[in-house]
């Protein structure tokens, strides 16, 4: 880790994330995603998120057509976004987590697995509805990602 926001988020570099051992990182930071080099701590999901993301997950894959084309569904694995135009090697990494996401079958890396994704799915609570609808819409528009569903499941808001 290189620096500290002031607000006591700590920064990340490109180089830092990708040479750390995946248990290492998230031992150290826990759930996080990484916005313009900041790491950005995540509430834990609560039941019904985690069991909602895993029943679309699970709908996805079984609505693939078996004669093709060959599809993958990820689920909470990392996706490496665009890095932002800043000198400071601090404020370029861009690393979200999408709930669901469709790609195709070509192996998975970490750092070009976005130009493989032909949708990505995010289930949307009171406290993540906004990232989801304004920030990641945009992020995941740029990034030429054909589709982007969000699920809103909570309707006590």
């Amino acid at each position: 880790m290189t620096a500290s926001h002031p607000d006591g988020h700590p920064r990340i570099t490109a180089e830092e994330f990708l040479n750390a051992e995946p248990d290492d990182f998230s031992s150290t930071f826990g759930d996080v995603e990484i916005v313009d080099g900041l790491v950005v701590r995540l509430m834990a999901q609560s039941e019904a998120h985690s069991r909602v993301v895993r029943r679309l997950a699970a709908a996805l894959e079984d609505a693939r057509d078996p004669a093709g084309p060959c599809r993958r569904i990820g689920s909470d694995t990392a996706v490496r976004f665009a890095d932002a135009d800043d000198h400071r090697a601090d404020h370029r990494l861009n690393m979200r987590y999408p709930d669901i996401f469709v790609r195709d079958s070509e192996p998975y890396d970490v750092n070009t697995v976005r130009d493989h994704i032909a949708l990505v799915v995010e289930v949307a609570w009171k406290s993540t509805v906004d990232s989801d609808t304004t920030e990641k819409h945009k992020l995941y528009a740029r990034t030429g990602i054909p589709g982007y569903s969000i699920v809103h499941f909570d309707k006590s808001w």
